[in-house]
């Protein structure tokens, strides 16, 4: 073989490596497409459980045999006619089962807002349906819970307090 048909060799392209090349190329393409689209597909299902978990707290905030506890709890938190300090005299009273009958109805609003802070329910759908009520039902309790923080647990009803924090917060940023 003389110098010329070795330089034309080396110099000649190699088709099977260019191939191999493209090859690979193709090959990290499609797995980078497959991981985006796995990646979507999972912020989807998410977003479709933090929905699904919204539209159960709608359904059991609308049960109809809910009303006569939530009756209760109201009828006792409201001090229309009498004071907070008689409140609490009449609270302090109570027996254990009737405190959790009051109790009850408050914490499905501390359940809702620990799983809005933590973005386990869709919080565009809890704003938009819970949202009034939230900030309503907070300002109505307060004296409750100030109290409860003094005696029990200065954490109390923390959860709600803290989504409705969130919900004036992006009110007033208009979202």
């Amino acid at each position: 073989m003389d110098l010329a048909s070795i330089a034309a060799a080396a110099l000649a392209p190699n088709w099977a490596d260019k191939l191999g090349a493209w090859a690979e190329f193709a090959t990290a393409l499609i797995a980078v497409a497959a991981v985006c689209v796995a990646a979507y597909e999972l912020r989807q299902s998410r977003q479709s459980t933090r929905e699904t978990r919204a539209s159960s707290y709608l359904e059991r905030y609308g049960e109809l045999g809910r009303v006569a506890s939530i009756a209760k709890t109201n009828a006792f938190i409201s001090i229309d006619g009498t004071t907070a300090g008689a409140r609490i005299v009449e609270w302090e009273a109570m027996a254990l089962q009737a405190k959790l009958e009051i109790v009850y109805p408050l914490n499905f609003w501390e359940e809702l807002a620990g799983m809005y802070n933590r973005n386990l329910v869709d919080q565009a759908i809890v704003r938009e349906y819970f949202g009034s009520a939230a900030l309503d039902y907070w300002a109505f309790i307060g004296w409750f819970v100030a109290y409860n923080r003094g005696v029990d647990n200065p954490k109390v009803f923390n959860q709600l307090e803290m989504m409705c924090d969130d919900i004036r917060r992006r009110r007033k940023k208009g979202r």
